[in-house]
């Protein structure tokens, strides 16, 4: 018998609404491949009615937000915006590293694939999109909002330099060169000025606030990476700077010997200076600036060093002889007892006045008028304002961000009649002005306000003020850890000063020898309730545990706690 039996399979065919029986004879194998195909038809439709169902079931979603989003006010909008954000950073809050670490990679690789994807044209909306809402999410932040995000950044920032390879630096500054240069190409005139105005403003307020340490460590900064360009540029790039280099120091010949030959030819100086100007890049125009400063300084010290005038002696005779005892003897100083009182006073006349006040500080749409010479002799930070190559030392109007009006009225009060009035709710405003015009009479003045008034209720409060400020006068912070190690157990018990305390501090505090006048259970209790405030601290049980001395501590206490 043969292996593929033949049947007959009856096919019904319609002709001219007739039908027919045809006997056609088929192998069984030809059966199960005719049976698996009407099977795959079968399954194949139903998956692809499903896909279909699915795209238009997300088509009608996304129709449906689009339209809604369209509908709603600005205050919708803003609300909508407030419950995405707390939604996301609850998630972030309570998911762990690893599922963190996996949404990160998540990301990471999408990002990656949808940019292979994309084209020109949906890579430049796209970078254009993200610039938007950039902007958009820094126009509504708030200032403890837009320091946390520059904290965090900094933070970050700081962590992925740490543990990058030198090959991986160079490749980030490579492709941080690329993309700056990308973005310049595409944006327009109007955008430029924009970028560039910003950048004036914000290095003009970063050196505003920037101490002296900070300045160093910045020009240190500027002059390694001055370096490290030199070496990684190439010899084009090489050729164009030494060029540059040329003509800038040629203008500057010609501005000299303008200079020198004493033509009153003002606008020639002013054209060399604006050329010059326009040429230099940021890196360049620092070192001249410091070049500048230095040549100013030995030119002052040459002209102190000349003598203002030549005498020439002679042997005394006749009259001159008689009158030599009279002339012969020490100098001797006088010095005047009121003399500072009188220049305090003179200034205050002037002030109350009105008379020969040259400067007017805006701050929170406030003017407040001074003299430059008392601002100078007061604060530091004017006098670097007005004797430094600063734009605002020939400033009539000088706009001061970051101070409240209040605040700097009370400083500016004090620097002309010395006498500031303290209280809880304005001395926080008070000390803002006093560091930001580094006024360190003034802040001592706060710092011993403070901790005259601190006490349990406050405390917290009184501490993460000075933490905010950074506040470094001599004494403070030994009395601040004087008043928490006495009244640790207490401090402890109240909610505000638990959600104070770090994970450092609460360490620091339980090391020291000066909480052996507490009871160790009262330790253990307080360390369980710094734990339970915040779930998060939970995972630094055993850091803050093993500061504890259990050996002091039955165990019925433990078990009953």
């Amino acid at each position: 018998m043969e292996s593929d039996v033949k049947m007959g399979v009856e096919l019904k065919t319609e002709d001219e609404g007739s039908s027919s029986l045809i006997s056609e004879p088929v192998t069984t194998t030809a059966l199960s491949t005719g049976r698996e195909r009407r099977a795959s038809r079968g399954r194949n439709p139903m998956a692809r009615d499903a896909e279909a169902e699915r795209e238009a079931r997300l088509s009608r979603d996304r129709d449906r937000k689009a339209s809604r989003r369209l509908r709603e006010t600005e205050e919708e909008r803003q609300a909508r915006l407030k419950r995405d954000r707390l939604r996301h950073a609850l998630k972030r809050v309570m998911e762990s590293r690893e599922e963190r670490e996996a949404r990160l990679e998540g990301l990471r690789e999408r990002n990656a694939l949808t940019r292979k994807m994309e084209t020109g044209v949906e890579r430049e909306a796209r970078l254009r999109g993200d610039r938007d809402r950039r902007a958009l999410m820094r126009e509504m932040e708030t200032g403890k909002e837009r320091e946390a995000r520059l904290e965090d950044l900094q933070a970050r920032s700081a962590l992925t330099r740490k543990m990058e390879t030198a090959e991986e630096r160079e490749g980030r500054l490579r492709g941080d060169r690329e993309r700056h240069a990308f973005m310049r190409a595409m944006e327009t005139l109007e955008e430029r000025e924009a970028r560039l105005q910003r950048n004036r403003e914000r290095c003009t307020l970063m050196r505003e606030m920037e101490t002296v340490e900070e300045r160093e460590a910045r020009l240190q900064r500027d002059r390694e990476r001055r370096a490290l360009m030199r070496e990684m540029e190439t010899a084009e790039e090489r050729k164009a700077r030494l060029q540059r280099g040329r003509e800038r120091r040629a203008l500057m010949r010609e501005r000299e010997r303008v200079w020198r030959e004493g033509k009153q030819d003002f606008e020639s100086l002013w054209e060399c200076n604006a050329l010059m100007g326009e040429m230099e890049t940021g890196e360049e125009r620092e070192p001249r600036l410091e070049d500048d400063r230095a040549e100013q300084g030995k030119h002052k010290q040459r002209k102190c060093e000349r003598p203002l005038c030549t005498l020439t002696a002679k042997p005394p005779t006749g009259q001159d002889a008689s009158k030599r005892c009279l002339m012969a003897g020490d100098v001797e100083v006088y010095l005047s007892q009121v003399h500072d009182g009188s220049v305090s006073s003179g200034f205050r006349a002037l002030y109350e006045e009105r008379l020969l006040l040259d400067v007017t500080l805006l701050i929170e749409e406030h003017h407040f008028q001074a003299h430059k010479a008392l601002l100078a002799t007061q604060s530091d930070y004017f006098r670097v304002m007005f004797t430094a190559d600063m734009r605002e030392r020939d400033q009539d109007k000088i706009h001061m961000k970051g101070l409240t009006a209040a605040g700097f009225g009370h400083v500016l009060r004090f620097m002309y009649y010395g006498s500031l009035e303290l209280s809880m709710p304005t001395v926080q405003e008070i000390l803002q002005a006093a560091m930001y015009v580094q006024l360190t009479e003034a802040v001592e003045f706060c710092c011993s306000f403070l901790l005259a008034k601190i006490c349990l209720e406050n405390c917290a409060e009184v501490m993460r003020l000075l933490d905010d400020f950074s506040v470094a006068v001599e004494g403070v912070q030994e009395r601040l850890d004087t008043f928490l190690l006495e009244n640790f157990v207490p401090l402890m018990a109240r909610p505000d000063f638990l959600s104070y305390l770090s994970l450092e501090k609460l360490v620091v505090c339980l090391g020291s020898e000066r909480l052996s006048r507490f009871p160790e259970i009262e330790l253990y209790e307080a360390v369980q309730a710094w734990l339970r405030h915040d779930r998060r601290r939970w995972r630094h049980t055993d850091a803050v545990v093993q500061n504890l001395r259990f050996g002091l501590m039955t165990p019925t206490q433990v078990f009953e706690k």
